[in-house]
């Protein structure tokens, strides 16, 4: 009969309590000490980690802020809808943006929107003789460190922007080899064409991906069928590389990526043309 092992809950009462906290648990976890014991962050008494707001076009969300408060925050469902999207599609909404980013859930949705967002992490850290010292890193230079990670910052969207996220939908017995894509669309105001986008694919392996070649692809161009379907195909071909490693004894794989995007692109698309009224 297994036993579970022992959780120890762990809740800093101030943000520097967290900071000591956090480099003491790394150290004893590398020499050995934690082996058996499950350790839970609880950062509810930190409002440095809480809330959400906007200043002019920059949206900051506290990384304390469960899915559920995001999904259905209307700052967030206007600013960055496919961050919305995101969180309301993972079955667990009591849990955290950090339990996304802070568990290296490289392959979470929540991460894919993120990148979308081209969004930056605010992180803490003690510094001898310094104190508390922060900054913003992006969010591909985070990586693993007692550092503790506060808030996140993107640009929200405004008039004549949007976004998208879309997962893949398949029968039983097909494997997937892209799991969802996420656009952003941004319409250059006096020409109503293309003026910039994101695109952002994640692998049924791996970390979320951009997809530069489909960019360039939409960039500078109108918002027709005709261009979003070349910026599907490239996207599909940029993704073999990606996909090839996945599951090379199934007969059943499916790359979804042009569908995925494509249809990322046509959300995000409508949601930009239709804020700029």
């Amino acid at each position: 009969m297994s036993t579970q092992p022992p959780v120890q809950v762990i809740q800093p009462q101030t943000l520097e309590d967290a900071l000591r906290l956090r480099a003491a648990h790394a150290i004893r976890d590398s020499d050995g000490d934690e082996i058996g014991t499950t350790v839970r962050w609880d950062y509810s008494q930190l409002a440095e980690m809480t809330g959400i707001h906007r200043l002019g076009g920059v949206l900051g969300i506290g990384l304390n802020t469960t899915l559920a408060g995001v999904a259905h925050a209307s700052l967030v469902r206007v600013g960055a809808t496919c961050l919305a999207e995101a969180c309301e599609r993972i079955r667990d909404p009591g849990s955290t943006l950090l339990s996304q980013l802070d568990s290296c859930e490289t392959s979470s949705l929540v991460t894919l929107a993120l990148a979308a967002l081209d969004s930056e992490i605010e992180m803490a850290w003690l510094e001898i003789g310094a104190g508390i010292q922060r900054a913003w890193v992006g969010l591909a230079d985070c990586g693993e460190s007692s550092n503790l990670w506060l808030n996140v910052r993107l640009r929200a969207h405004g008039r004549q922007s949007g976004s998208a996220l879309v997962v893949t939908d398949m029968p039983a017995g097909m494997t997937p080899l892209a799991l969802a894509a996420a656009a952003v669309i941004i319409l250059d105001p006096e020409t109503g064409v293309i003026g910039t986008c994101r695109l952002v694919l994640l692998p049924a392996l791996g970390n979320p991906v951009r997809l530069v070649a489909a960019e360039s692809a939409l960039n500078q161009h109108a918002l027709e069928q005709a261009t979003i379907d070349a910026a599907a195909q490239l996207a599909q071909q940029q993704s073999l590389p990606l996909v090839s490693i996945i599951a090379p004894g199934q007969p059943y794989r499916t790359n979804t990526t042009a569908h995925l995007v494509r249809q990322a692109i046509d959300h995000a698309g409508a949601r930009a043309v239709a804020s700029a009224y």
